[in-house]
């Protein structure tokens, strides 16, 4: 059939009808504000009567735009579900794809749209905000305020500030969008009063604060000072009852927190008290919903929430909830594929990740229909530390991030987050995480390995009973290592690993002697105080006490101590250990023997040192261990008067063990070499019983 031109441009346009019929279909019932924006984000407000108080009843809701929207959100726009434009205003976009916009409200309407990613999108309706106490945070230099004049200025100089939401009322202890200190925040609230007559008000602050009502200037708390716990700076003013513009201003110069309140004394009252959060007037929190494109039949996005921190000595790990949402998918449940923008993924529908590391994220869903349709949603996610949610968020327990990170597959995490990892499993007790995580940091970073890696790795190794591979792993990273303190540092814990393993002791006596080589003689560094100390080990395992005394000597005491004051600590930190061992507390014992043989490492050769450290590793089954302390001190040093009662104990420790001829030898031992001690008859005994 020939097409003429007429009957072509008719089926153009029945065709075009019926796209425009199937994508309109294809979303909510509700009308398209613009063709010319394509995407929308339902948002529902929960019912609330009207205030009837001059000016816009507003709403405002945080949402995700998935990158869609211009940086600086000034293609957003509001709509009603008839597709009337509503007076809006954006107040923030970021971090990451995130934007918070407020806008007006019509009577008894519960669902209003977002629309984005115009760009020829031109200026929108503009929004006079006259609901709610809007806070608004900026950068500040931190000089002193003392003047209202001043603080202006702060205000008046061009920039967008760090921030800016809606409060209860003004009262803070903290910036919600960052660090806290040397920040300028101003609180714009509108006020409903409830009689006419005259009102009271303060401000007590952290550094300078000002109040104004309907722009008069009514308290002037300047200058640098704390919070003030009685109502010392206060101004008065007449009102006529209804709504009224509040504006407080602070400037906090200081490394302190940004505390603030503002107080009233409304006529009658009888006392000036913080004014509550029911005296403004109200600015109602939107609740978004699943995101909708204009011609796309299926709808895919996700919800992500922050849902809990868990943190160690200034280190956070942020857990943060996600669920996918899609709709239209023909009944079946879509297969589901998560990037959470780290290295990891996940299958699951909802899923709680753990964040070990604070940045910008890119998150992706992937949904697959039954039919094979693919679709994505993506957004960045800024993730820190949630400051707007610090002061009342219940913190998770480390274990509960540890679990969720145990699963990840670590070979795709980054250098700084597989760190974090370690450190994570290291705070929670799990000694074969640690391992897996250090071990996949070191081999990652080998050719280049940094000390910091390297004795991650080391600890790790060490804890999981492989020291002989830890103190190679510390030699591979101090080839790599420029400085001479530094690949010292590295070869004195190699030496120390050698010792640990029990079967390095050679290699343990060249990584000292390399370290002490590298220093001289000059430093005193406690790097060089510890290869002395190795050395002086070396030699003690040795049975050369008299090399043994000479290092320890070179490293001398951790303080420069009298010898009065010397022997005092040191029985100080006997008591400590004896005491520890009555009540069966090994580890704070272990602890106080490692520390009385750092502080006084000639103390080892002595042997009363020696002696409770076999009576620690008696107490514990760890014969082994008990014997060969035994036996190195009085190799060391035979004329110790610990020596009779190290072998006996020695003995002891190797009957447990199941090996009398051992047992035998060192009972010999000392009825020929202390035959005047009590206990060499108590031996002899021993001996010659069958």
């Amino acid at each position: 059939m020939k097409r003429t031109g007429t009957a072509w441009k008719c089926l153009l346009a029945l065709a075009a009808a019926a796209v425009a019929a199937l994508s309109e279909t294809a979303v909510a019932g509700d009308a398209w504000f613009s063709g010319a924006w394509p995407y929308r984000r339902p948002v529902t407000v929960a019912e609330a009567a009207p205030t009837r108080l001059e000016g816009d009843d507003i709403a405002y809701v945080t949402m995700m735009t998935g990158g869609l929207a211009k940086p600086d959100g000034s293609d957003i726009r509001v709509a009603s579900p008839a597709g009337q434009e509503m007076p809006s205003r954006v107040l923030m976009t970021g971090p990451g794809d995130q934007a918070t916009v407020a806008f007006a409200l019509q009577p008894k309407e519960k669902t209003y749209y977002v629309y984005f990613g115009n760009p020829a999108a031109g200026t929108a309706k503009p929004l006079e905000i006259r609901r709610g106490v809007l806070m608004e945070v900026w950068d500040y230099n931190g000089r002193p305020v003392r003047t209202f004049s001043q603080m202006q200025e702060i205000f008046d100089s061009p920039g967008e500030p760090l921030g800016r939401c809606f409060q209860q009322g003004v009262f803070l202890g903290y910036n919600p969008f960052g660090p806290s200190n040397r920040i300028a925040v101003r609180y714009t609230g509108y006020l409903v009063c409830p009689w006419s007559g005259n009102y009271i008000f303060c401000t007590s602050s952290q550094d300078a604060s000002f109040l104004t009502v309907d722009d008069k200037l009514v308290v002037e708390n300047g200058g640098r000072h704390g919070p003030q716990r009685e109502p010392r700076q206060t101004g008065q003013i007449e009102l006529q009852s209804g709504l009224h513009k509040l504006t407080v201003y602070q400037a906090c110069s200081g490394n302190w927190f940004p505390v603030i309140i503002a107080a009233w004394q409304p006529p009658g009252a009888m006392q000036i008290k913080p004014i509550p959060s029911s005296a403004f007037a109200r600015a109602v929190e939107a609740q978004p919903q699943a995101m909708e494109e204009r011609y796309q039949g299926v709808a895919v996005d996700f919800v992500a929430v922050h849902a809990g921190e868990a943190g160690w000595e200034g280190a956070q790990t942020q857990r943060y909830s996600f669920k996918a949402v899609t709709g239209n998918t023909g009944g079946q449940p879509p297969a589901v594929l998560w990037n959470f923008g780290d290295g990891q993924t996940s299958r699951q529908a909802t899923v709680d990740h753990v964040y070990l590391t604070a940045g910008d994220y890119t998150v992706t869903l992937t949904v697959r229909t039954a039919s094979g349709g693919e679709y994505k949603r993506v957004n960045r996610l800024a993730i820190s530390r949630p400051w707007t949610k610090l002061a009342d968020e219940a913190h998770d327990e480390m274990a509960q991030h540890a679990a969720i990170v145990a699963g990840y597959d670590l070979a795709g995490l980054g250098d700084e987050a597989l760190a974090a990892a370690c450190r994570l499993f290291q705070q929670t007790d799990r000694p074969a995480d640690v391992m897996r995580a250090a071990e996949a940091l070191f081999q990652r970073n080998k050719a280049h390995a940094s000390p910091a890696a390297a004795a991650m790795y080391a600890d790790a190794m060490s804890a999981g009973g492989q020291p002989a591979k830890a103190a190679e792993a510390m030699l591979q990273a101090a080839k790599q290592v420029e400085t001479p303190e530094a690949r010292a540092a590295l070869l004195v814990r190699a030496g120390q690993l050698f010792l640990e393993a029990g079967t390095g002791a050679d290699q343990a006596m060249s990584a000292f002697g390399e370290a002490a080589a590298l220093l001289g003689s000059s430093g005193r560094s406690g790097v060089l105080r510890s290869a002395h100390i190795g050395m002086g080990d070396v030699w003690r395992l040795r049975g050369d006490g008299g090399k043994a005394l000479a290092e320890y000597q070179a490293a001398g005491t951790a303080s420069a101590d009298s010898p009065v004051m010397a022997e005092v600590r040191q029985g100080d930190m006997a008591r400590h250990v004896e005491a520890y061992l009555r009540d069966k507390d090994y580890k704070s014992a272990e602890d106080y023997l490692a520390r009385w043989a750092d502080a006084a490492p000639a103390d080892k050769l002595e042997g009363y040192w020696s002696l409770l450290r076999v009576k620690a590793f008696l107490a514990q089954d760890r014969n082994t261990q008990a014997a060969a302390e035994a036996r190195t001190l009085v190799a060391a040093n035979p004329s110790s008067p610990y020596a009779p009662q190290l072998l006996a104990l020695a003995a002891e420790a190797y009957t447990k063990l199941s090996q009398p001829e051992q047992a035998m030898a060192m009972r010999k031992q000392l009825l020929e070499k202390y035959p005047e001690s009590p206990l060499a008859a108590e031996a002899s005994k021993k001996a010659a019983a069958p």
